[in-house]
C-alpha cells in the first residue's frame, strides 16, 4: 500500500512540473470523412464520423518554453 501511495505522489509531482509548449495551428487538411456504424445516433452527441487528415503547426524557436525541444531549429 505504501508503494502505491509513493507512486501516486510521484506521478502527481511529474504532472505538476510539466512545462507547457506554445504552438500554433497553421492549417488543417481533411483527406476523408466517413460515417461510423452506418450513421447510428448516440444520444445528444449525434452520429460519429471518422476524419482522416493532417494538422500543420508551428512552434516559435525563440520562445524560452520551447528551448527544451532538442534540434527544434533543424526541424
Amino acid at each position: 500500500m505504501r508503494l502505491r501511495s509513493c507512486a501516486s505522489c510521484l506521478v502527481l509531482a511529474l504532472l505538476l512540473t510539466v512545462v507547457p509548449l506554445y504552438a500554433r495551428v497553421l492549417r488543417v487538411e481533411v483527406a476523408s470523412r466517413t460515417t461510423v456504424l452506418d450513421g447510428k445516433v448516440f444520444g445528444n452527441a449525434g452520429a460519429y464520423e471518422r476524419i482522416t487528415g493532417r494538422v500543420y503547426f508551428s512552434l516559435p524557436v525563440a520562445n524560452a518554453h520551447n528551448l527544451r525541444i532538442v534540434d527544434l531549429r533543424n526541424a
